[in-house]
């Protein structure tokens, strides 16, 4: 029995086993598909995020030539040429760790400041006392003017998609409700239309009932006058009936008692005629 019983299970078990592998088979397709999704996603940031990384270090290296060529400007009309190579050599090593690439560059950039700030305190003072030029000036001036400029503007651009996606937002939501207020119309509307029908229709019902209540009771009463009628003649025929009844039972005896010969004849001959006339007919 238990042998009948496995062959059974193996019989059945090839539609499950179908149904199980195609479940595991579609699970991971879309498990795949998930993954290069998200493999492709990680590589376009990981692009983006180079080139931003590429841009700023070209950037600085920029920055860099043209603070070196107007320091170089400015300490060539000074007598301070030690001072002037000491600050070059500074600058250098400062931005040294900005042509780095790779996770060790922001760690090295914050040793080298680290290290520049443990200087001594005559060579920071020294560096604090290099005249600026005032080409320098402008171009901080135009660069911090630049970047309140772009500050002010992406705030500006910022509010406005802000404002923008509110009333896109408001608007949707007057026009879902709207909808929904429509909606709510139309079904009150529906049932109310649909309890008018019903109220009409037990209305026409009753009214139905009713005549057909009356036409009954009309029906009932005519049956009962008819049978009064009748209960009423018959009673009359039935009293006539017993009247008759009464007189031929009088006839009878008198008819007995004359043959008998208990009367004259002239008596007899009266009483006769008597009894023939209050017979009914």
């Amino acid at each position: 029995m238990n042998g009948s019983c496995l062959r059974e299970q193996d019989e059945e078990d090839p539609e499950t086993a179908s149904d199980v592998d195609r479940g595991n088979i579609y699970r991971v397709v879309v498990a795949r598909k998930e993954a290069e999704e998200t493999a492709q996603q990680l590589a376009s940031r990981i692009a983006h995020f180079r080139s931003q990384e590429e841009r700023a270090l070209r950037e600085m290296q920029t920055m860099r030539n043209r603070l070196e060529t107007t320091l170089t400007k400015t300490l060539t009309l000074s007598d301070d040429i030690p001072q002037a190579n000491q600050t070059l050599n500074s600058m250098a090593v400062a931005a040294h760790p900005l042509n780095l690439q790779g996770r060790n560059t922001m760690a090295r950039y914050l040793n080298t400041n680290s290290k520049q700030t443990k200087m001594p305190s005559s060579e920071r003072r020294q560096r604090l006392r290099i005249p600026h030029s005032r080409e320098q000036l402008e171009f901080l001036a135009k660069q911090k003017r630049a970047l309140e400029l772009h500050r002010l503007e992406a705030a500006r651009q910022e509010k406005e998609r802000r404002k923008v996606a509110l009333a896109e937002q408001k608007t949707k939501e007057a026009e879902q409700e709207q909808k929904r207020r429509c909606r709510k119309e139309r079904i009150r509307a529906e049932e109310q239309q649909t309890i008018e029908l019903r109220l009409e229709k037990q209305r026409q019902m009753r009214e139905a009932a009713r005549k057909q209540q009356f036409q009954r009771l009309a029906t009932e009463r005519q049956r009962q006058h008819e049978a009064l009628n009748l209960i009423a003649i018959m009673e009359e025929e039935e009293r006539n009936l017993r009247l008759r009844l009464e007189a031929l039972h009088f006839h009878r005896e008198y008819m007995n008692q004359e043959l008998c010969g208990g009367l004259p004849a002239a008596t007899r001959r009266d009483r006769i005629d008597d009894d023939t006339a209050c017979i009914p007919r």
